[in-house]
């Protein structure tokens, strides 16, 4: 399946984890047109995220999804971003468990929201961007771990899409505000490449705040960071972010 996206010229922020948002939108939409829209993907896992070409606020993603399997059960999927031509981001490996599409928003709506996607499009410029995370460091050991409290919002503009009847936090903005938290701690000129094993065990819903950590390794030059966010004292989230100097 492929589809297209154009970052408003107005947005304020759109941090490259949106990218693998709109790949795994596109293959959410596939997945539930393919089972009538009885059921939808949420976030599961993600073997691996590759970071390419920058882009950013009037740029237009072409985005390409391979569904591996669509079963009521779940999906298995795998996807890119190109701008211009050049990857953008590659998302490798993508689980989502299925569940039902009316626990979240309603199977009617969503029909119809297909068959606009698949016609004239959605409206342009709905979206004008995401804040900066609303991330505090509370310990740092620069090049080695950092510790400290993301605030998800209690509300946000997104929420209204992630969604209608159950908003959740998206698992790709926790990556974001992940990745920010790991280049803090690295202390040094550094960007995030990529993302590994990215498992997602909880919903996240507005106003909740997560303890979130992360510790760094050096392995004969290779710098990866160990992720883990807490909800209420229980894992919500781990991953391993990948980060190169610069």
């Amino acid at each position: 399946m492929r589809g297209r996206y154009t970052v408003p010229a107005h947005a304020t922020r759109f941090p490259a984890s949106l990218a693998a948002e709109a790949v795994g939108q596109l293959a959410a939409w596939a997945a539930m047109r393919s089972l009538d829209f009885r059921l939808r993907p949420v976030a599961g896992l993600a073997g691996e995220t590759r970071f390419g070409r920058p882009f950013g606020p009037g740029d237009t993603l072409d985005l390409e999804v391979t569904l591996e399997s669509a079963t009521d059960s779940d999906v298995a999927y795998s996807g890119r971003a190109l701008v211009g031509g050049e990857i953008a981001l590659v998302l490798e490996h993508a689980l989502g468990p299925m569940l039902p599409a009316s626990e979240f928003d309603d199977p009617g709506a969503l029909r119809t929201d297909f068959a606009t996607l698949t016609t004239t499009g959605a409206p342009p410029d709905r979206f004008a961007g995401v804040p900066l995370p609303d991330l505090a460091i509370d310990e740092l050991d620069p090049g080695r771990r950092a510790k400290g409290t993301l605030s998800i919002p209690a509300e946000a503009p997104y929420f209204a899409d992630h969604f209608p009847r159950k908003p959740v936090f998206p698992a790709t903005l926790l990556m974001d505000a992940l990745g920010t938290l790991a280049t803090t701690a690295a202390g040094e000129r550094v960007r995030v490449t990529g993302m590994r094993d990215v498992k997602v065990r909880v919903f996240m819903p507005p106003g909740e705040t997560l303890a979130v950590t992360v510790d760094l390794a050096d392995d004969d030059g290779v710098l990866t960071g160990r992720l883990v966010a807490k909800m209420q004292g229980k894992t919500a989230a781990t991953a391993r972010v990948l980060l190169e100097r610069t």
